[in-house]
């Protein structure tokens, strides 16, 4: 198997949809970090002109990153625009080889097996992929910026409360705190694109198969509103500040495990069994 998922990865993570996905998640996460710089610039001029030694750069770097701006209108939507994100690399890929006519070609070089499960693992990296590599870049980008320290309270009063889960990990670890809800995005974004692979097994119209993940989450966040209980909106448990729901890792694991699960025998176990 591990030659066909060396190719459906390539196809994956060297086409048009992954960059088109990195280019939307770098549009919003280095405008972040491009305006997190223009107020660093101004303040530290501000500073030198009324002979202060204070001096902004003293914040930790993890203060400035993308997903600790309060300031930055952006943040909620990049959270929102991840099932989006997620579908553009490689989770319509084949309902293009369906209509191509590749799926049948591929199938006589390879065992039918190894190709379904290349192209579900493909998929979920290559989603999960693009929706945490503009993160990354963010906060490469702002540890350059600033002193990298773990979380002061004092330079920030706003964090989140210690009553909430992993509050003791981000005093005292930020920067894994920081990586474990990377892994929670990625998992959640290679679970959204699962969503629209098994989609594309019964569905022929691509607009549908990118929005369908994207209107899943917009149906759970709305849910959310109406109960006014948000602790299984997957766009809540993405989001770093917990402003919404405590992060609870067991939703988390049985969201996606669910839905990974139930892609994984639909596109796996049956799917395999209609294509001759």
């Amino acid at each position: 198997m591990i030659p066909v998922l060396r190719m459906e990865c390539k196809r994956a993570f060297a086409g048009k949809g992954f960059l088109a996905a990195i280019a939307v998640g770098l549009i919003l996460t280095m405008s972040q970090l491009f305006q997190m710089w223009e107020r660093i610039h101004r303040f530290l001029s501000m500073q030198a002109d009324v002979g202060s030694g204070l001096s902004y750069i003293s914040e930790s770097a993890f203060h400035m990153s993308f997903g600790f701006d309060f300031d930055f209108s952006g943040r909620t939507l990049y959270y929102y625009l991840i099932p989006l994100m997620a579908v553009f690399p490689h989770a319509t890929s084949y309902l293009t080889d369906r209509k191509k006519g590749y799926t049948n070609q591929i199938l006589t070089r390879v065992q039918k097996m190894h190709y379904y499960h290349a192209k579900f693992f493909s998929v979920f990296l290559s989603g999960g992929s693009a929706v945490v590599f503009p993160l990354i870049i963010n906060l490469l980008g702002v540890m350059l910026i600033g002193p990298v320290k773990n979380w002061d309270i004092i330079s920030n009063p706003y964090t989140i409360e210690t009553r909430f889960a992993y509050s003791r990990l981000l005093m005292d670890h930020t920067l894994f705190y920081i990586l474990m809800y990377f892994g929670i995005i990625f998992l959640y974004g290679g679970a959204f694109a699962l969503l629209s692979l098994v989609l594309s097994q019964w569905s022929d119209f691509r607009f549908s198969i990118w929005t369908f993940p994207f209107l899943v989450n917009l149906i759970l966040h709305e849910i959310g509103n109406v109960t006014r209980s948000h602790w299984f909106v997957p766009a809540s448990l993405m989001s770093m500040l917990q402003q919404a729901a405590p992060l609870d890792l067991k939703v988390v694991m049985l969201e996606v495990g669910i839905s990974a699960a139930l892609c994984y025998v639909s596109f796996c176990l049956i799917e395999p069994q209609k294509v001759f």
